[in-house]
């Protein structure tokens, strides 16, 4: 029977001597609205910032090390605090999905002997996570439809390989692109579109805003002679 773990910075916590306690307590993310007493006004009136808020993970495990808790607190630290940004996160009870996260806070165990004791292991995740089969890169058919599988618009990686003046339609939405050189990547995530390399910016080729694909089938076409591939980052709230 394989234990539970999760896996950051592509290492796995059981690497590390840590096991799931029982009693997690998971948190969702959560809406950005606050609720407002208007004078005259009976209840409250909710005003959105229609967003959501980033959540907690907190892992609650036990340490085991041959060698010491205190080599174990070192070895521990020096994994998860040494790079503080955001990461790739999983774990083996939530499999298919990807969420994003970084260390919230330091670390602090429980010394309960000389070779074990109990952490909290604390995550600022970002509020959606990602199904892993929307990370891989597709080809795409101009004509083809495309099935968002989450329930959040998704917002897509785009490699578009072609030279000139460019219309393609995702759904509903058009980006309008002129004078292409070679090619162009849009990332409607970052908002930033680069040549095919990633070394220059291409802004002055987008005559359109940056979109999402809704959930749902969605149309996919373009003018022009290119090719199109497209990384959908399907997710899902958190």
């Amino acid at each position: 029977m394989v234990k539970n773990y999760f896996e950051y910075l592509k290492k796995k916590s059981n690497d590390y001597g840590l096991a799931f306690l029982k009693g997690q307590t998971i948190n969702s993310a959560t809406f950005d609205d606050a609720n407002v007493e208007i004078p005259g006004r009976d209840g409250f009136l909710t005003m959105s910032n229609k967003r959501y808020k980033s959540a907690n993970l907190v892992f609650k495990c036990n340490v085991y090390s041959k060698t010491g808790i205190q080599e174990a607190e070192s070895e521990i630290a020096n994994w998860l605090l040494s790079d503080v940004g955001w990461h790739n996160l999983t774990w083996s009870e939530d499999p298919g999905f990807t969420y994003i996260a970084k260390i919230d806070g330091g670390l602090s165990i429980e010394r309960l002997g000389k070779t074990y004791g109990n952490v909290d292991i604390n995550f600022l995740i970002q509020p959606n996570k990602f199904l892993d089969e929307g990370q891989s890169t597709l080809a795409i058919k101009n004509g083809q439809t495309l099935t968002n599988k989450g329930t959040l618009s998704a917002k897509p990686l785009i490699k578009i390989t072609g030279s000139g003046d460019i219309k393609l339609t995702i759904g509903s939405t058009e980006f309008d692109l002129r004078k292409v050189d070679q090619g162009i990547i849009l990332d409607c995530e970052s908002q930033t579109a680069t040549s095919l390399d990633g070394k220059r910016t291409q802004f002055d080729k987008l005559y359109s805003n940056f979109s999402t694909i809704p959930v749902g089938n969605n149309k996919i076409s373009w003018t022009g002679s290119a090719t199109v591939e497209i990384t959908p980052r399907w997710a899902v709230i958190a």
